[in-house]
């Protein structure tokens, strides 16, 4: 029989565990979606049948649009692994996604409790259990944030799971290392931590960040605190400069590839500026919805107009000021409110990656997962400082976080269903963001998948009338026309199918799906020697290192 100390050290992350259970155990019959297709379903070195060691280090190449180039190997390892349990059924990949975001949860809730340990709030003299109810508050908080709903039920974003599970492993572990006074433990501690670090890093490439959060964690939580010593502030100043060396390092080994992704901006809708200008405007929307969680509010797309000056429109420099004065503030604040300056700056330095200068889609809510970890630890942190005041405010405070922890969880629920399958959740992208192209690509095929041809033509139609502009040429039409291909080939008009292709790829030369297509109608039409240059073009285009 465990002791009562056992129980109690296992109770908090057992009810968190059980919670995750609770708000997403309706996504077990949800189905694919989007990316899932070609990242796991078509991605045949992931469709293992043997557990052979060979076999599996294969998974860690199997890049699903350039097969034998390393990518993502520790989510690859996973996909592969349900599906030789599983093959293309989606309930064993959901049950795993359930757990790992309940055991990013713990491991959040772990890492909170060793914060509030910290030389920087010492000062708090809150009892053991007093830290584990905050640390348990402000989990169940990020938990239940309905905006992860879509790094949790699309199966893909296991990249984005395992991403934050195991950097969040990393900062608990480098905790444990600092806090440590035994140099057994701190050794054993400093191994498991470097194992979750470069667990990270082979989940998603955004942990590169890291680093960076390790620095920010010392700088705030121990480097100013460090002055009863002279051994612990050298040692405090070695670990310091120790992860500022790491951080650019790896930013200087990295410069090539972000510059070349700066300047592949080619097949996007927007320039660089117009991203950098865009951006803040998204990051604090994004902010909004983890503190306001409805489900009208989420979505797979967003209708987003482009920031294409400082003054278009009105909201641009707003946001920017805002941001800088978020950030500023943090800044200002590290002495008096450490937490409140450390979630501000965390939650900014995680999206580096994915919301500066890299020409990804400007908008996507899975993003947050890893960001957004500790922005609910100061506004606990400040309920609990309200409480000790006065009792009818301890009263309407508690009844308030009960409010929303509770809505937050409905809405999660709320929010699964949307995602049920591709017909659900495309229908709830038009309806969310009705000027945006995308949304009725991706519904046109369902509806073609459904043989409602139609329909899927219309709604062709309606999202090239959305995008007007010359960028549109190499975006949102070789999509549709890739689209209207497929559809004049279902119904049985290979010739017409041709067309669509053919203005598809002159469009958008790497484009994959329609050269494909484009190249098994020129061989069913017995256009050999046609078909034939394109596959040396497109050879040769793979062969160019430019």
């Amino acid at each position: 029989m465990p002791s009562s100390y056992q129980r109690k050290q296992i109770f908090h992350p057992a009810l968190i565990f059980c919670f995750c259970l609770l708000i997403y155990n309706n996504i077990l019959d949800n189905g694919w979606h989007l990316d899932d297709s070609g990242n796991i379903l078509h991605n045949t070195p992931l469709h293992i049948t043997n557990l052979q060691p060979a076999t599996l280090f294969n998974t860690f190449y199997a890049h699903p649009e350039s097969t034998g180039r390393l990518y993502r190997p520790v989510a690859n390892f996973t996909f592969a692994l349900n599906w030789f349990f599983g093959q293309s059924s989606p309930v064993g990949y959901h049950l795993l996604d359930i757990f790992i975001h309940s055991l990013t949860a713990i491991m959040l809730y772990l890492s909170c409790v060793q914060l509030l340990h910290t030389p920087a709030l010492r000062k708090k003299n809150w009892s053991q259990l007093h830290k584990k109810n905050i640390a348990l508050l402000a989990t169940a908080l990020w938990l239940t944030a309905s905006i992860h709903t879509s790094a949790v039920t699309y199966i893909v974003q296991r990249m984005a799971q395992l991403a934050t599970l195991f950097s969040v492993s990393t900062l608990f572990f480098y905790l444990r290392v600092r806090l440590s006074n035994n140099r057994l433990y701190q050794a054993i501690f400093f191994i498991c931590g470097l194992c979750c670090a470069l667990l990270a890093l082979g989940s998603k490439e955004n942990t590169i960040l890291l680093f960076p959060s390790l620095a920010l964690i010392e700088g705030i939580f121990f480097f100013q605190f460090a002055k009863i010593q002279k051994f612990a502030q050298q040692k405090t100043k070695l670990f310091f400069l120790l992860f500022l060396l790491l951080s650019g390092g790896i930013l200087f080994f990295s410069w090539d590839f972000i510059i070349a992704q700066a300047n592949s901006y080619g097949h996007r809708n927007f320039t660089f500026q117009e991203r950098i200008l865009t951006e803040p405007r998204i990051l604090l929307f994004y902010l909004s919805q983890i503190f306001y969680p409805t489900a009208s509010r989420l979505s797979i797309v967003h209708d987003i107009t482009l920031s294409t000056s400082l003054f278009t429109p009105w909201q641009t420099l707003p946001a920017i000021i805002c941001c800088i004065g978020l950030i500023f503030l943090a800044i200002i604040q590290v002495h008096r409110r450490p937490l409140l300056s450390f979630a501000i700056l965390y939650y900014f330095l995680n999206h580096l990656v994915e919301s500066t200068i890299i020409p990804l889609e400007l908008i996507f809510e899975h993003r947050n997962l890893l960001p957004s970890l500790f922005l609910f630890l100061p506004l606990v942190d400040f309920v609990v400082d309200i409480i000790d005041t006065r009792k009818w405010i301890a009263v309407i405070a508690t009844l308030a976080c009960t409010v929303f922890l509770v809505q937050s969880g409905l809405t999660t629920v709320k929010r699964n269903k949307a995602w049920k399958n591709a017909g659900t959740l495309y229908k709830d992208a038009v309806q969310k963001a009705p000027r945006d192209a995308r949304a009725r690509i991706n519904l046109a095929g369902w509806y073609a998948q459904q043989k409602k041809y139609q329909k899927a033509l219309q709604l062709c139609d309606e999202a090239e009338e959305r995008f007007t502009s010359e960028s549109s040429l190499n975006t949102i039409i070789p999509i549709t026309r890739n689209q209207q291909g497929g559809i004049a080939y279902q119904l049985g008009q290979p010739k017409k199918a041709l067309e669509y292709f053919q203005q598809a790829y002159s469009l958008r030369k790497d484009y994959t799906a329609a050269a494909e297509q484009l190249i098994a109608v020129l061989i069913e039409l017995k256009h050999y020697d046609e078909s034939q240059r394109i596959i040396t073009e497109r050879y040769a285009q793979k062969e160019d290192p430019n």
